[in-house]
């Protein structure tokens, strides 16, 4: 079979200004157009996708509060191809993708031109009706963000005051992974790893340096490796009683390391959770279950995070088609939990225990 799709095009003109008294103190457009095409091709064993997408984005920043990004247009425009073949009990996928970026920036001379190319290939085995292993590998090739490369200024959201730097690469590696799938009557279990190279990860470092009392990131790029494993496992629901009850178990790490020494910042610690439902006509319970480790593998100027568990459950009734009523209780512990991967952990912790009673009524 043969089919062109245009998957979509748009275009949009958006702008906003914020006012200080009757003087726009931040005024904000953006014109994007946006379109992307497929070729959709295929015959018994084989099935794939030949694509062209091209996106263009035309942002003015002004005013005396004009944030810490510049004003720019950025043009990306690509060439994609995806193939897959079915060979019995063996699966086979490749893809490709050639890029080319353009980056104009207000107040700098410097034209920033990059052509960015990806492939891909892995392979599936089918061991039987219930189970797949498989692999992959790929090289990618990114080209560095406006805010990595021209940052300058307080980030609010963040807490943090950005510094770019103009002199970034592209931001090359390869990537492996391995994985198993097996599904039953009874469960679904999905176990993987990952683990990529790169040849010049662009991170944000933390500085010992302040403006005020908001802490200094400057953008660099060094070699790294980055790795880890997700396993999940899913039970059937059971029956019992009036209730379907099933629960699932998640399990994740990562690890992040520089070449020359030093770890990856505001990598995620272990982390497991347990959840259980009951399910009948009227009922749904949920209760859930998750703990995160500790983490001291720290970069460097970075605060180690300490480990929580958080205890969350969840009751919905259903008094009529259009009535319900629900209970909601987060944190039943209390726990005092901060994410390693936020900015703002040591200044801003997820909320406590909370309780919440509320009534749903549609018409």
């Amino acid at each position: 079979f043969l089919s062109l799709l245009v998957r979509h095009a748009h275009s949009h003109d958006y702008e906003h200004g914020e006012l200080e008294g009757k003087e726009t103190a931040l005024s904000f457009a953006n014109q994007a157009q946006n379109i992307r095409m497929e070729l959709l091709y295929g015959g018994d064993n084989t099935d794939g996708v030949f694509g062209f997408s091209s996106d263009h984005d035309d942002v003015t920043i002004g005013g005396e509060e004009a944030g810490y990004i510049p004003s720019h247009k950025k043009t990306a425009q690509s060439l994609f191809l995806v193939q897959n073949i079915e060979n019995g009990n063996l699966l086979i996928e490749g893809a490709a993708r050639l890029e080319n970026n353009e980056l104009d920036v207000t107040g700098d001379t410097k034209y920033n031109k990059s052509t960015n190319h990806s492939f891909s290939v892995g392979s599936g085995l089918k061991l039987s009706d219930n189970s797949l292993i498989g692999a992959s590998i790929a090289q990618n090739s990114r080209a560095p963000s406006v805010s990595e490369l021209y940052a300058e200024g307080t980030h609010f959201d963040a807490g943090i005051y950005e510094k770019g730097n103009s002199l970034l690469k592209n931001e090359d590696s390869i990537s492996t992974e391995i994985y198993y799938r097996y599904s039953n009557d009874l469960f679904n279990l999905n176990a993987a790893y990952f683990s990529n190279d790169f040849d010049s990860f662009i991170y944000r470092h933390i500085t010992n340096i302040k403006v005020g009392k908001i802490p200094v990131i400057e953008y660099r790029q060094k070699g790294a490796e980055i790795s880890g494993i997700e396993l999940e496992l899913d039970f059937a629901p059971v029956r019992l009683g009036n209730f379907d009850v099933s629960n699932s178990f998640m399990i994740s790490k990562v690890d992040g390391k520089l070449s020359g020494g030093g770890y990856v910042p505001r990598m995620p610690p272990l982390n497991f959770q347990y959840t259980l439902d009951a399910m009948s006509d009227s009922w749904l319970y949920t209760f859930r279950y998750r703990h995160s480790r500790k983490q001291d593998s720290l970069a460097l100027n970075e605060m180690l995070t300490d480990s929580y568990y958080r205890l969350d459950f969840e009751v919905s009734y259903k008094a009529s088609n259009n009535i319900f009523f629900i209970l909601l209780m987060r944190n039943i512990g209390d726990e005092d939990i901060r994410n390693h991967t936020s900015w703002l952990k040591d200044k801003l912790p997820e909320p406590g225990r909370d309780y919440n009673l509320s009534v749903q009524y549609s018409f």
